[in-house]
């Protein structure tokens, strides 16, 4: 009986310090998802209660918009800026856009399909949480590649950037064009 009492103290205080084998399980499988799109696991698995979370601090990157965030003084706006911001024009490659009521959202695939768009180099987290809050739960981050042409117009620059991509039903989606007018 004190050998099994023992026993099971060792096994509650290891699993204290280390996650379950099915929690190591997720974390490996997101993990390797992130690594796919992009992101790293304290990205995506940010979750605060346990002592691994370690969270990145904010770097500036490209957002890539596609729909009425376009329009300089509709983003300076919501980003609360006090002048419409510098935007360049844009692409993606490898989505399409559907209608969801009168607004675009983004879609992956079909895989050599461009997007034309406008992207803003994101300033601070508070800028990057004002985005995500305007999405609604209807759109999500992705990481992806955008292409920028050129200052001499020779050759383009691709960078690493993020989109929101649609994230609700795609029974709510229409075929459709999307223009700024």
């Amino acid at each position: 009986m004190l050998v099994t009492n023992l026993q099971s103290s060792r096994t509650v205080m290891m699993n204290k310090d280390r996650p379950s084998l099915m929690q190591r399980k997720f974390m490996q499988f997101f993990a390797e998802q992130d690594a796919s799109e992009g992101h790293t696991s304290s990205q995506c698995l940010a979750d605060p209660s346990h002592s691994y979370w370690t969270p990145e601090p904010f770097q500036k990157q490209y957002c890539f918009f596609y729909g009425t965030l376009m329009d300089p003084p509709a983003l300076a706006r919501m980003l609360q800026l006090s002048e419409p911001p510098t935007m360049r024009p844009a692409k993606v490659i490898g989505y399409h856009i559907k209608l969801w009521g009168p607004y675009p959202a983004l879609l992956v695939g079909p895989p050599l399909h461009p997007v034309d768009g406008l992207a803003y180099e994101v300033q601070s987290q508070e800028q990057l949480d004002r985005l995500s809050a305007y999405e609604t739960s209807k759109y999500r981050i992705k990481a992806c590649i955008i292409k920028l042409p050129s200052e001499n117009g020779d050759e383009e620059e691709r960078v690493r950037g993020i989109v929101f991509i649609w994230n609700g039903e795609s029974e709510e989606l229409r075929e459709g064009n999307f223009t700024l007018e």
